[in-house]
């Protein structure tokens, strides 16, 4: 259906299309090629998804895919109450670990995995900036996220200090480069298994830990939505104590 490939092609990152593809496709053969209007399909379709023993967090996804795809294909709303899930267990890299990180780090990886800490970028987004040239060294960065939308990254000055022209990275990285690399350095130094997003994960629990407001942090992500941001807030609950306490000292 050209509405569904028109929607498909619109999306900038090749991971988000593939994504995309396969959620539509599934949802085209369940309904035989003819897309259903109005909100009746919703909960059929729901439970077409879970007798696949889809998890909720999955169904919700495939869902929203679905009703933004019909908002701006389509012109139509599809309305449904995203099922319960439970936050996923997010495997950061604690302090140490980043520690012997950058230790090991060669000097050709030591920017680029700096520059991930410092900025908890997606993998597709970094490999963006690296493929564009700079006549000298910005002290911020315009990143381009999802949905081709803008948002500014300021990193410390001790990655400042590494980053080179025209490539602040000495060149262009693929996301399997970036993938192998830091793979290698985890397994030099006993981590077993670390890629991209983990450091991600990194960069939104520190700043948590240190008191950054998770607004702020929905924003330096580059969420479009809270909920999403809001997957971190469980892992920091020795700061949350801490709050408690200082709350409590105050007003007793």
């Amino acid at each position: 259906m050209n509405e569904i490939s028109d929607f498909i092609a619109l999306q900038s990152s090749e991971n988000t299309k593939e994504g995309y593809a396969r959620v539509l496709g599934r949802f085209l053969i369940y309904c035989n090629c003819s897309l259903p209007t109005g909100n009746a399909w919703v909960d059929d379709y729901i439970k077409n998804l879970k007798s696949a023993h889809l998890s909720n967090r999955s169904i919700n996804w495939h869902i929203t895919i679905l009703k933004t795809f019909y908002k701006k294909a389509l012109d139509k709303v599809i309305y449904f109450d995203r099922l319960r899930t439970t936050p996923p267990e997010i495997a950061a890299p604690t302090p140490e670990d980043i520690s012997k990180l950058f230790s090991a780090a060669s000097k050709e990886f030591e920017p680029v995995l700096r520059f991930f800490v410092d900025s908890g970028l997606r993998v597709n987004e970094f490999k963006l900036l690296s493929e564009q040239k700079f006549t000298t060294i910005p002290s911020e960065f315009i990143v381009m996220g999802k949905g081709k939308k803008q948002r500014v990254v300021v990193v410390s000055p001790a990655t400042e200090s590494l980053l080179k022209t025209p490539y602040l990275f000495s060149r262009p990285w693929t996301i399997r480069q970036v993938q192998y690399q830091l793979r290698a350095l985890a397994k030099k130094i006993g981590i077993t298994h670390l890629h991209p997003h983990q450091l991600r994960h990194y960069f939104a629990t520190t700043a948590l830990n240190n008191g950054v407001n998770i607004l702020e942090i929905k924003e330096m992500l580059g969420h479009a939505f809270l909920q999403t941001t809001e997957v971190y807030t469980h892992v920091t609950q020795g700061r949350l104590r801490e709050v408690w306490k200082k709350y409590h000292s105050k007003i007793n």
